[in-house]
């Protein structure tokens, strides 16, 4: 649900190391930088999500009286123009972004020699995750980089369809949010996602590409099934 109160189809994506990250949307790979993305959930209409146009966005940050110092001493260059622009808004979220760092876990540790950092139970997950082939999607320093066999399969860096819906051909996704294909219209392309950052998994719920998954559990339950278990309603 946006700022605003509208619903919207998709789930709000882990900034947990989002400055490592290339493509940033769940089905908009060519948004690459963090100070262009801020765009879409800020000025977007479809759907609304914050509701606002750029003056007023300018405006009620001038008239917070701790933001016009703030914005002077962190972009002294501007010069004889207000700080306070579109440009630095997008620096300063950005750079706030960019800050938001997930690592020395109890993994990291782990593998770095401490044998005591993780539980039995999560080392013999950790096996099963690997075995099972969950590493092909979520592989990497972020769990988010897939193998360059999918990679080759799919042609789009970090987006892949899990199979959670099985529509029309049975590799479909209904039509309000079918993935990647809204941007492609390639067939290939639909019920495609972004492959999320695992770091932090337990605190980013709730889960899937639609935010329709309320334990973790369920969501591995999904997997192992190959596919949900939807009795009632559409799809």
């Amino acid at each position: 649900m946006g700022a605003t109160g509208e619903t919207h189809t998709l789930n709000t994506l882990s900034l947990v190391n989002i400055g490592y990250r290339g493509s940033l949307g769940w089905r908009s790979p060519e948004v690459t930088r963090l100070e262009e993305q801020w765009h879409t959930p800020m000025f977007g209409n479809d759907p609304i999500e914050m509701g606002i146009t750029e003056m007023e966005l300018i405006h009620r940050l001038e008239n917070i009286e701790r933001y016009p110092p703030m914005f002077e001493t962190a972009f002294p260059d501007s010069g004889e123009n207000s700080p306070i622009n579109i440009q630095n808004v997008g620096r300063a979220l950005a750079s706030f972004q960019r800050t938001i760092i997930g690592g020395n876990a109890n993994y990291d540790r782990f593998i770095e020699g401490d044998d005591a950092a993780m539980s039995d139970s999560a080392v013999q997950g950790m096996a099963v995750f690997t075995e099972l082939g969950c590493d092909e999607c979520h592989g990497g320093t972020f769990f988010d980089e897939p193998t360059p066999d999918l990679e080759a399969r799919y042609g789009d860096h970090g987006y892949a369809n899990t199979g959670q819906y099985n529509v029309a051909d049975g590799s479909g996704y209904p039509p309000e949010e079918a993935g990647l294909s809204s941007r492609t219209n390639a067939p290939q392309d639909n019920g495609r996602f972004r492959i999320p950052t695992l770091r932090a998994v337990g605190q980013t719920g709730p889960w899937s590409h639609d935010g329709t998954t309320r334990f973790l559990a369920d969501l591995i339950d999904d997997y192992a099934r190959g596919g949900r278990n939807v009795e009632t309603g559409p799809y």
